[in-house]
This record gives C-alpha cells, structure tokens and sequence, in this order.
C-alpha cells in the first residue's frame, strides 16, 4: 500500500546523508512571502502567497494544493506547491525507512540519473528529508521539490512541480514558502 500511494505522489507532481545539514538561510526574501495567507490544516501550518490559488477539496489525495498564477494565456502548466498526508500508522516507518522507499520510486520513474539533490536536514521546524529530480510527467518536463517530514506516525509530503526550464524563477520562491511548513 504504501509503495502504491508513493508511486501515486510521483506521478502527480501538481540515501539519508550521514552529515546534518541546516538550509540555507541567506536565500533572498521574495516580496510575496510578506503578504501571505497563514494556512492551518491536519496538524500543520504553511503560509501560502495571496496571491495563489488553494484548493482544499482534498484533490487526487492531497490535503493543500496552492497553484501560482499563470504567467500568460499561452502558459499550459500552473506551478504548484501539494500537501499531502499519509497516514503511517502500525507500519514501523521513520523518515529514513520513507526515503529509501520515496528514492527507490523516483529512481524507477524518472531514471536513475533524475535525482539531483537528496539531503537529510534539521531544522527549527524538525527533521525533514528533501529530494529535487527532474523527469517527464505526460509531456511536460518537470522539476519536483519534495520535503518529508515523518512525525506521530504520519507523513507529510509538501511538493512543489515547476517546468523545468522555468526551475530558475521559481526555486527561490518555492524554498521559502516549503520552509513555512511547521507540524503543530
């Protein structure tokens, strides 16, 4: 069940380091970070851009979908930050037993060259696990952050899909609103 519902996650994009690594914390602050929505949901907190768009419907099993505004009438794909919760309950799995399972999935889908970052990191906000790799999702080439956070026998996987050759723009962006999530 929990391969299955990983290989979901990887497909819908809306290894643990030994060394402790910190994110950067000098990344430039983007203005629409300042005016931002303070979303509080299932056990967490985020703070999304007013300008985006959040869906809670509970959509293809996420908690949270945020879409970005289109740049243009010809732009075929809205950037997306997902949220979604998975239940871990009786299945003895850590962050580190659900990294090995999120890079194994990764790997077989995109290939093992698709993985570019993949680092263990602890934060105020606790430990979490982050993975960026770049594939093809139907025809759009994609580049996809995933946070972990495994807690009280839950995962939270917060995603952000960009187009890959538009990973320039929006990475900052995406950095700085990923790094809003707290559990409560």
């Amino acid at each position: 069940m929990l391969t299955r519902l990983l290989f979901f996650l990887l497909l819908f994009p809306i290894i643990t380091v030994a060394q402790v690594k910190r994110p950067p914390a000098d990344l430039p602050r983007n203005p629409e970070i300042k005016a931002s929505n303070s979303v509080s949901r299932n056990g967490y907190t985020v703070e999304i851009p007013l300008a985006w768009s959040i869906d809670t419907s509970g959509t293809m099993g996420t908690d949270l979908i945020a879409f970005l505004p289109k740049t243009s009438e010809d732009d075929n794909f809205s950037e997306n930050l997902n949220i979604i919760i998975q239940d871990l309950k009786g299945m003895d799995i850590d962050l580190k037993k659900f990294t090995e399972i999120s890079v194994k999935q990764v790997k077989s889908m995109v290939g093992e060259d698709a993985l570019t970052e993949n680092e263990f990191y602890q934060t105020d906000a606790g430990p979490y696990h982050k993975l960026v790799y770049n594939g093809k999702i139907g025809m759009l080439d994609l580049t996809t952050i995933q946070h972990f956070f495994v807690r009280n026998e839950k995962a939270y996987i917060i995603t952000f899909s960009i187009k890959k050759n538009e990973t320039d723009s929006y990475k900052n962006l995406a950095e700085q609103v990923m790094n809003t999530f707290r559990i409560k």
